[in-house]
């Protein structure tokens, strides 16, 4: 792919010489139309790989990904803690936040992960400054009780040095 818009990049400069060109052009003249010309088409080739890159492939991998969905929002509420996740998927890349109100606190965190055979993995990392713990998710997607959840565990930041776990997690996914 790189190839071929490099060829149309190099085709647009040399037709923009051509154009340009009268028949008799000093040297300074068409040195100027020719590094101009290759600038111009360098930056429509810049741009067009990266709109190429970063639009079209997730777009495409998102329309042909044939795993399960996570998109949306799911909850987790255990007494006073109240756990959520808010996500939106491309193909098998997951992002989105996690927040929990713990004692009156909410903590939000910024998360990015993959999802692979309904198992998601995935990172949170604070989106505090004042916070330095980060979170390590396994979740596996499944369906229990006619609803649609994901269960699994995280590791967090425990005490001192050591790590906290925390088993039995289950998130349900809330419809919108």
């Amino acid at each position: 792919m790189k190839i071929l818009l490099s060829l149309i990049a190099i085709l647009l400069g040399f037709n923009l010489i051509v154009i340009l060109t009268p028949e008799k052009l000093d040297n300074t003249s068409s040195l100027l139309i020719g590094v101009s010309s290759s600038l111009i088409a360098t930056g429509i080739f810049v741009i067009a790989t990266d709109v190429f890159q970063r639009r079209i492939l997730p777009w495409y991998g998102d329309k042909v990904y044939r795993g399960c969905r996570v998109d949306g929002e799911w909850t987790l509420s255990n007494g006073n803690n109240e756990q959520r996740l808010e996500l939106t998927q491309f193909g098998d890349e997951v992002q989105g936040t996690y927040s929990h109100i713990s004692e009156g606190e909410k903590d939000t965190y910024i998360l990015k992960g993959n999802i692979k055979e309904s198992f998601l993995s995935a990172m949170a990392y604070p989106k505090s400054q004042r916070h330095i713990d980060s979170i390590v998710f396994l979740l596996k997607v499944d369906i229990c009780d006619g609803k649609y959840v994901m269960k699994g565990s995280y590791l967090s930041v425990g005490e001192g040095c050591d790590v906290a776990y925390q088993p039995d997690l289950r998130f349900v996914w809330q419809p919108t």
